[in-house]
């Protein structure tokens, strides 16, 4: 408040010199035979006095327009640049700083993806091993179901092949012992059955051949 009351006090002392300037300018003009006459600057026109007093009172205008005006304009006006520069600052550093964190995340996230990576191809592999592991037990179960089978059936085979000899000889005797009207001795009847067996082999390999 004072700054603007100072220069107020002072703008109406200039105007009031000015004002009394020009009226001692015009109270001499009757008593100069010459001053009708010149022309020129209002400022050097008529007496020193006044000439003096304008210049004095726009000096003291200037000075106060100084310190009372433009000196606190330059203050506000280079704390206002300091706040903006402040301002440019700050902002700078944040934008460093969320470049700082974006960077980070970029490198977090493809070190993740790299992992995840890693994880998903050890999981593949551990997957690949089990169906391998899988494979091999049922093969390995299959052969021992397929040899097992085939002993069975060579087994059923034989068995059947002794079941077979047996009753050719049993009917053998039968029919001898019919036809013949006699019972057959041992000899006999170990010789029919091997004929009979040699025919039933001889018959198996052609089957067989064929």
């Amino acid at each position: 408040m004072r700054n603007p009351i100072l220069l107020g006090l002072l703008l109406i002392l200039c105007l009031f010199g000015t004002a009394m300037a020009s009226e001692e300018g015009s109270g001499g003009e009757g008593h100069s035979p010459e001053g009708s006459g010149k022309s020129g600057s209002p400022v050097f026109q008529g007496y020193p006095g006044e000439s003096i007093w304008t210049l004095v009172s726009f000096c003291l205008l200037l000075v106060a327009l100084w310190k009372i005006a433009w000196k606190p304009l330059l203050a506000r006006l280079q704390e206002r640049e300091s706040y903006i520069g402040k301002q440019i600052s700050d902002a700078e550093k944040i934008r460093k700083d969320a470049e700082g964190v974006l960077s980070e995340y970029r490198a977090k996230l493809a070190a993740a993806e790299k992992e995840g990576g890693l994880i998903i191809a050890r999981q593949v592999r551990q997957a690949e091993e089990q169906a391998r592991e899988v494979t091999a037990r049922a093969q390995k179960e299959l052969d021992q179901m397929r040899q097992r089978m085939e002993s069975d059936l060579e087994r059923a085979r034989v068995q059947a092949e002794k079941d077979l000899l047996a009753e050719s000889g049993r009917i053998i005797l039968t029919l001898g012992r019919e036809i013949l009207g006699r019972t057959i001795t041992t000899d006999d009847n170990q010789r029919m059955v091997e004929d009979a067996v040699g025919r039933l082999k001889l018959e198996s390999q052609a089957k067989n051949r064929n």
